[in-house]
Formats: structure tokens, sequence, C-alpha cells
């Protein structure tokens, strides 16, 4: 029988994101309670940090989807033209 606060620690784990950081470094946000809500607003109840640590995964995240992107539709480029690439897109880019 699993200790209390290792069946905690393992829900956590489960309900946590890895977010990455420009330096390669990682870090985890919980999830848990975000993703099981109904609120209208589940990122209201988010710490700063917490919604710090999201934008950033959801940018990161954009950022790889679109050097993925460019490497399918330019087949030819370079890993570096590439990254230059998808750095002119992003340093352009309006929200």
């Amino acid at each position: 029988m699993m200790h209390q606060d290792q069946e905690e620690a393992e829900k956590s784990a489960e309900h946590s994101l890895p977010v990455w950081g420009p330096d390669g470094s990682t870090d985890e946000i919980p999830i848990g309670t975000v993703m099981r809500t109904s609120e209208a607003n589940p990122v209201k109840n988010l710490t700063p940090e917490q919604k710090l640590l999201l934008s950033l995964r959801l940018y990161y995240s954009a950022y790889e989807l679109k050097i993925a992107s460019q490497k399918k539709f330019h087949p030819g480029l370079s890993d570096r033209e590439i990254q230059e690439k998808v750095k002119k897109i992003f340093s352009h880019a309006r929200s």
C-alpha cells in the first residue's frame, strides 16, 4: 500500500506540463485543476508564475511547430536558414 505523500506526488506528476525555456531548461506547471474545471476562465486561478510558465510554453510550442512546418514546406533549406526564417516570422508577428 502506498504512503499518502507518494500518492499525492504521483497524482501531481500526472497532472503537470513540462515547460521549456529559451535556454533549453525545463520546469513544470500543475494542470490538474486547470484542465478539469468547468469555469469560464480557468487561467484566472493560476498564480502569476504559472501564467508566465504557461505563456512561455505556448510561445515555444508555436515556435517549434513553425520550425517543423517550414522544414516540411522548404526541405532544401538548412537548419540555420530555417531558424533565421522562423526568427524573422516571429519578430514580425502581430497579435
